[in-house]
């Protein structure tokens, strides 16, 4: 498995990927994932200077990606790396490559400028990697649906 910075030529197997990431993660659950705006997403990303992408090969190509947004905090100007997806394919996970993944993008952040890393996960699992690789609970995340019939409707109507 190899990690690297993605690329603009990477669209096509991110939205691919990203789709997968839609049908396979229980974080993504009753989420519909609309394939259009899917690709409008992951180009607007891969465009942004401060956007961060990683992506995990294999000899069949694009596995995983581990993305995040980079900002300045609010109050200290200091640099965050927010998260926006990290994903590895089942079938390419396990052998410590999700931890390798976070640590090539971790790297890739601190060369951004970044100070600070801020990951969110629901799974107990995932929290024991993280607290293992010096990450800190820091706080929750709640979400509330705005308005039901918009939540309801199919994206393409």
């Amino acid at each position: 498995m190899t990690y690297r910075e993605a690329e603009l030529a990477d669209l096509d197997a991110l939205v691919d990927l990203s789709l997968r990431v839609a049908a396979g993660s229980a974080a993504q659950a009753g989420v519909r994932a609309d394939a259009a705006h899917v690709r409008s997403f992951v180009e607007l990303a891969l465009r942004n200077p401060h956007g961060i992408g990683v992506v995990a090969e294999d000899e069949g190509g694009v596995v995983g990606l581990c993305a995040f947004s980079i900002y300045p905090h609010m109050l200290s100007g200091e640099l965050i790396a927010g998260q926006l997806c990290w994903w590895v394919d089942p079938e390419h996970r396990g052998a410590l490559r999700g931890i390798r993944h976070l640590e090539a993008t971790t790297a890739v952040c601190e060369a951004k400028g970044a100070t600070l890393m801020q990951i969110q996960s629901a799974d107990s699992q995932i929290h024991r990697v993280l607290v293992g690789l010096g990450y800190q609970k820091a706080d929750t995340i709640y979400e509330r649906v705005l308005c039901q019939e918009s939540a309801q409707e199919s994206p393409s109507s």
